[in-house]
């Protein structure tokens, strides 16, 4: 089923990443979607390793040039090696997550020195805008309904500390509805 604002929303996420990740060269994007758009737009790049994590994958695994695609649940790990990856980038992922520190304890652990993470996330604000758009058949309400919890500046700086990291920044966005966080190791 197509939603209206489903796209412009996730466009507007990759706006904020793209020029971040042009310095990266082993970029991982957790929950890349289904056709992993991003991670095929820089599939040309040759100098980059791409990798895609998504549950809703068809296949386990599937490689196409410099780009990997991995089915995977993610509860509390990620299947990858330590310091194997430049960037992980997971947009609108958070709050779907049963165990969330635990996963930013995992990226923490995957990326190299002085790799970043950069996440997008909904804030308690946004909640009854969320549910409404998705009442209005705007946005997916299956993936709504997914929703575990909202976040705030002061719990994902938190959850960057805790994990190992040693700077952040943050700002609100999309009208102070979601947040976005970069994490330095």
């Amino acid at each position: 089923m197509f939603y209206l604002l489903e796209g412009v929303l996730s466009k507007w996420r990759y706006i904020k990443v793209a020029d971040i990740t042009k310095e990266r060269k082993a970029i991982l994007e957790i929950g890349c979607g289904k056709k992993a758009s991003f991670l095929r737009s820089l599939i040309d790049l040759p100098d980059k390793k791409l990798i895609g994590i998504e549950p809703q994958f068809n296949q386990k695994y599937f490689k196409l040039g410099n780009l990997t695609l991995i089915k995977e649940d993610l509860t509390d790990k990620i299947n990858l090696a330590d310091n194997s990856v430049d960037c992980v980038i997971m947009l609108a992922v958070l709050e779907h997550l049963d165990y969330p520190q635990e996963i930013i304890n995992e990226i923490y652990r995957i990326l190299k020195f002085k790799g970043i993470i950069c996440l997008t996330t909904p804030t308690f604000s946004a909640k009854k805008i969320i549910e409404f758009l998705s009442f209005l058949r705007l946005i997916d309400p299956q993936m709504v309904a997914q929703h575990k919890r909202y976040f705030n500046k002061n719990i994902l700086e938190g959850m960057a500390q805790q994990a190992g990291f040693n700077k952040t920044k943050h700002r609100y966005f999309q009208l102070g509805l979601n947040n976005f966080l970069i994490a330095y190791k």
